[in-house]
Order: C-alpha cells, then sequence, then structure tokens
C-alpha cells in the first residue's frame, strides 16, 4: 500500500463521513414534517380562494391558519421526538441497530484499518530517520487505530449471526458483511500490531509482521525509563484490546462452523 499516499485515506474517511450524514438526512421524520406543513398551506390556499370576497370569512381562515400552523409544526416534533424516545428504550434494553453496525463496518472499521497501515507505511519508510518521539507517535497512533477497530468489531458480538455470514445470498441482497471481509480485516489488525520483541538491552526493538512474512521489520529507540513507561502502558491496553479480538474469533469459529477462515 506505499503507493497510496497518507492523505487518500483521510479523504476517503471524509467521504464516507459525508455520506453517513447524507444518510442521517434521508431518515423520514423531517419529511413528516414538511408534508403537514405543505398540506395545511395549501389547504388554506385553496380555502381562501373558494370563499371568495368574504372578508370575514377571510379573516377567520387566517386566524385558523395562524393557529393550524403551530399546531402542525408540535405534531410534527412530537413524532420525532417519539422516534427519538423509541430509538432511546431500545438502547436502554439492549438492542442494536443491526444496519448501524453495517454501515460502521463499512464506514468506520476500514478507514481505521487503513489509516493504521498507513501510519506502518510511515513507520516502515522512516524509522531509520526519525527520533524517538516521532518513533513512539506513529507507534502510538498505529495501535489507537487498531484498538478502535477491535472495540467497534468486538460490539458487534450480540448480533455476529445478524451482521455477518458466509452465504452469497444474505451479503448481496441484505447487505450483511461478508466474513471473507471480516477475516482480512482481523488478519491486517493481527498482522501490523506493533509487538516488543526485546526490551532488555541498550534500545527497545518494536517488530511489525511476523516471522514467515518477508514483509515486516523492526525499529527501535533507546531505552529509556520515559519510553519504557509509555510502551508498557500501551502494551497493558493492548493486551485488553487483543483479549477481546480472541473472544470475538473464538465465537465467530462457533457461529460459523462450516467457514474454514478463522481455524
Amino acid at each position: 500500500m506505499n503507493y497510496i499516499k497518507f492523505t487518500d485515506w483521510q479523504e476517503l474517511g471524509l467521504k464516507k463521513d459525508v455520506e453517513e450524514i447524507c444518510r442521517n438526512t434521508k431518515t423520514k421524520q423531517p419529511l413528516i414534517i414538511t408534508t403537514c406543513i405543505e398540506i395545511a398551506l395549501a389547504t388554506a390556499s385553496l380555502m381562501y380562494q373558494y370563499i371568495g370576497d368574504d372578508e370575514r370569512l377571510k379573516k377567520f381562515l387566517i386566524y385558523i391558519t395562524i393557529i393550524a400552523i403551530p399546531i402542525t409544526l408540535f405534531i410534527g416534533f412530537f413524532i420525532t421526538f417519539f422516534y427519538k424516545i423509541k430509538d432511546i428504550r431500545k438502547s436502554s434494553k439492549g438492542f442494536i441497530n443491526v444496519s448501524d453496525k453495517i454501515n460502521s463496518f463499512d464506514n468506520k472499521v476500514c478507514s481505521w484499518a487503513m489509516m493504521s497501515t498507513s501510519y506502518v507505511d510511515i513507520l516502515e519508510n522512516n524509522g531509520n530517520n526519525i527520533d524517538d518521539d516521532q518513533i513512539l507517535f506513529l507507534y502510538q497512533e498505529i495501535n489507537y487505530y487498531i484498538n478502535k477497530c477491535i472495540d467497534e468489531i468486538y460490539s458487534t458480538l450480540p448480533v455476529v449471526g445478524k451482521v455477518y455470514s458466509n452465504d452469497c445470498e444474505k451479503v448481496r441482497c441484505y447487505k450483511y458483511i461478508s466474513l471473507a471481509r471480516l477475516y482480512n480485516i482481523i488478519h491486517i489488525l493481527n498482522y501490523h500490531r506493533p509487538k516488543i520483541e526485546d526490551n532488555t538491552g541498550p534500545n527497545i526493538i518494536i517488530k511489525i509482521g511476523d516471522d514467515n512474512s518477508n514483509s515486516s521489520f523492526q525499529v527501535s529507540i533507546s531505552n529509556s525509563s520515559e519510553n519504557n513507561e509509555i510502551i508498557n502502558f500501551q502494551k497493558n491496553i493492548n493486551d485488553a484490546y487483543d483479549r477481546n479480538l480472541k473472544d470475538f474469533t473464538d465465537i465467530i469459529k462457533l457461529y460459523f462452523p462450516e467457514s474454514g477462515l478463522f481455524r
């Protein structure tokens, strides 16, 4: 992925945010409000034309319109408020919006995974030419975006059967996340997770990749107390997230025993 600029992933993330905003603006509640207002105004206009030159009726109709518009707005806002309360109650009872989780995988998890690999590319290409602080910054940012991915993936645990599928028909017609995409993302997260190779000598060795890969690499920083504290703190956070990811993959294995991807 070295041929993709780091800013390209930022632009991709921005594009996905814009798409999410567009989806949110297409909800039914604002349409209900504007429809109610338009119906009220259209009815008042027709009645105004129908009554002709009767000034008393015209004034009466104007007063009715003035009263009706706030009432219409109140009804529209009440409907919107009702939907919001309904969503809050569902959330408090543990209901999970499956479509939100699917959209989140498409728009967030994939972008965060690519952000982490972009930082990995920067570290690989510049690790020998930058100072400890810059290496630590990249090290922490790589872990930050990997952990965000894990957190979001782990949040789908109660609804794995409604979010992921190995069935082509469900993926094509019902927009499930394919098991292959999930496996690929998890493989990327595990592969690019920085690991402490050695911290006993004069330098702390940070390794990315596995021993069987030609694309793995190492960078080093001085073994100072400050650097060790940062590294150890981040490692403790990573261990907690990695345990969650392992628990998640164990559930996936049980839920999709016919698939050989997670064996």
